[in-house]
Formats: structure tokens, C-alpha cells, sequence
């Protein structure tokens, strides 16, 4: 059965990636998944109702409403893939509460950093709401010095786009190429002069935040950031509707394919609304 599982999913991988279009990241995720189904079902050819005792186990087991989405999300492919419809309703998403960073605490964080190329790093995300891995595929190519743009290879959706970023975030990014005396296309390097990694990524961000003392908290007894690259994308976002950029120019600046995405940040932003009434009122 082993074997005959590792051929079905090679097929069902080329099938994810050729036909659906979906990134090789995502379709090895599913390829997982429909992998432990496949081994938990005994079978090759699973009916609906052996997808819907599996779902059922994963909801007992209290796994989470996100695992059990996504993991739905593969086997509805699969049987796609087996020419069949597994017409199961996902559970309910849980709207969670986005976390970013105040005007404040960015500018703490930005004080913390003592190096160039990780201060460009963060000017990146912070200004362009780059996801981390967008930021590990920059190559220098991407950036516009002149019109303080760069272009994003979207690994996630698949669309391409060019955000805009300020002054400030391009010239961290040129003072940076200037202490490269290499030729590596690379736009940021690790120690070592390979391309920078995700988790390199979030290790300096986490950090730094820990050097300035934001968002800490304690897990067994040792001190640990909840801020991380991703919060500094959502920061990028909602400060932009905070200070009225239109949310349509905003989905377009984090290359979101359905606004819905967008919107969260509307309803984020209106919690800035008190300070910033306070702030701008007339005083007569």
C-alpha cells in the first residue's frame, strides 16, 4: 500500500501543480494531507462517507478550525482528482484579531536594529507589506531606485505586482548593496552569501523586537515576542487605512486576489478612530 500511496501522490502533485495551477509549496501541503487520509482509509479509492468519518475524527481530536479547513481543501482536490465531488461544507472560520505594531513601537524596533541589511529588511516589510517570503526572493533587479518601487514575485497567488515603498526604505536598501562586494543577484545575502531563509528572516525580526521589549511574554521562564515578519506586513496595512489610503490601492500594495482579504483591516483601522478624531479635531 506504501508504494502504491508515494505513485498516487506524485500523480496527484503534477495534477495540483499542472492542472489547478497551484505553487509547489501549497500543492507538497496537500500532498501531505491526502497522504495521512489515504494511510487512515486503507484505500486508494475513498467514498464520501470515509471523508466525512476522517473529518469528524480531526474535529473530536479538537484540531484546529484552520488545520481541518485546509486539510479539507486537499481532499476535495483529490477527489477532484479521482473524478468525483466531495461536496463537505469547511467549519466555520474564526475571525482572529490582527496584531500589529503601533507608529511607536515600529519606530522602537527600527531603533533596536544596528544592521544595514536587516534595517533594509524591516524598512521592506514595514513599508512595502512584504510577506517573508517575497522578501527572501527579492533579487536586486527588483528595485527601482529612481521611482522607489520594487517588483514582488508573489510566491503565494501567483500574480506579480509593484508596490510602492518610501525614500527612506530605498536608499536603507542602496547604503546596504554598497558594503556588498559581491555580484550574487541575490538582494539579501545570510552570512554565509546564500540567499536569506525564511526562518533566518524571522528569528532577527524576533530579536530585535525582544531588544525592544515589545510584545514579550513568558513561556517557561523563558521571555518570547509575539511579533513576527508577518505582523509587520499587517502593520503596513493597517496604518495605510488608518491614515485613508483607498482599500483597493492598499489589496493591490499586499497583492491580496480578493478584497475580502483587504477588508479585515478596515474594520482594524476604525479602532484607531477615537485617537485620531482626538488628534485632528479643531480645538475651538
Amino acid at each position: 500500500m506504501i508504494c502504491v500511496v508515494d505513485d498516487i501522490l506524485e500523480d496527484f502533485s503534477l495534477f495540483l501543480r499542472v492542472e489547478k495551477g497551484i505553487s509547489e509549496g501549497v500543492a507538497k501541503n496537500y500532498c501531505y494531507s491526502v497522504g495521512r487520509f489515504l494511510k487512515w482509509v486503507d484505500t486508494p479509492n475513498p467514498t464520501r462517507k470515509d471523508a466525512v468519518k476522517y473529518i469528524d475524527r480531526l474535529m473530536k481530536d479538537k484540531k484546529k478550525e484552520s488545520t481541518v479547513r485546509n486539510i479539507l481543501h486537499a481532499l476535495k482536490h483529490y477527489y477532484s482528482f479521482n473524478g468525483k465531488e466531495l461536496d463537505l461544507k469547511p467549519p466555520k472560520k474564526r475571525v482572529k484579531q490582527i496584531d500589529y505594531l503601533t507608529v511607536m513601537e515600529a519606530k522602537s524596533l527600527l531603533y533596536k536594529i544596528d544592521n544595514i541589511r536587516d534595517y533594509a529588511m524591516v524598512l521592506v516589510m514595514l513599508y512595502g507589506g512584504l510577506r517573508v517570503s517575497e522578501v527572501c526572493n527579492l533579487d536586486r533587479e527588483d528595485i527601482d531606485f529612481e521611482e522607489f518601487t520594487i517588483s514582488v514575485r508573489n510566491t503565494k497567488n501567483r500574480v506579480d505586482r509593484t508596490v510602492m515603498v518610501t525614500e527612506k526604505c530605498i536608499r536603507a536598501i542602496e547604503q546596504y548593496l554598497e558594503t556588498r562586494i559581491d555580484t550574487g543577484n541575490a538582494l539579501f545575502l545570510s552570512r554565509k552569501k546564500k540567499r536569506i531563509s525564511r526562518n533566518q528572516v524571522c528569528r532577527l525580526v524576533k530579536k530585535y523586537a525582544l531588544m525592544a521589549d515589545l510584545r514579550t511574554y513568558k513561556e517557561n521562564g523563558i521571555v518570547k515576542t509575539r511579533v513576527s515578519p508577518h505582523m509587520l506586513r499587517h502593520t503596513a496595512a493597517t496604518n495605510l487605512i488608518a491614515n485613508d489610503c483607498d482599500v483597493v490601492v492598499v489589496q493591490q500594495h499586499l497583492g491580496h486576489k480578493d478584497i475580502q482579504s483587504t477588508m479585515k483591516y478596515v474594520h482594524v483601522a476604525k479602532s484607531t478612530y477615537g485617537e485620531l478624531y482626538r488628534k485632528h479635531v479643531p480645538r475651538y
